[in-house]
């Protein structure tokens, strides 16, 4: 009984401590499509219109990161407001809140990242 409770703690410890790595690579992640974005400006004078045209900005050249988890409830959105000229790139976290409450899109997600 007392290994089997030792297990479940481990468990647990292991399980949290992998959410907050995959929520490491998403903010570095979203980080790194930023710079992708301001790069893709730079070069071309506007912000671009999906996600897909960071992909030769991003470092890799061919695509652009997926979600850690890669299961479709968890994914990468971009999106770029013309109006005020401004994109924002989005992510859903598993272990909390770290973006801020500014409103860019109409995902559910936790962490925005809003440029430039």
């Amino acid at each position: 009984a007392i290994i089997g409770i030792f297990a479940s703690v481990v468990f647990v410890s292991l399980s949290g401590s992998r959410a907050k790595s995959r929520d490491a690579v998403r903010v570095t992640d979203l980080k790194n499509l930023s710079l992708a974005a301001e790069n893709y400006f730079v070069e071309n004078s506007e912000f671009p219109d999906s996600i897909d045209d960071l992909a030769e900005y991003f470092g890799t050249g061919t695509s652009v990161p997926i979600d850690p988890l890669n299961d479709g409830a968890h994914q990468y959105y971009y999106s770029f407001d013309d109006a005020t000229k401004k994109y924002c790139l989005e992510a859903m976290m598993e272990t909390e809140s770290l973006g801020n409450d500014v409103e860019c899109g109409s995902h559910e997600v936790n962490y925005k990242i809003i440029g430039p």
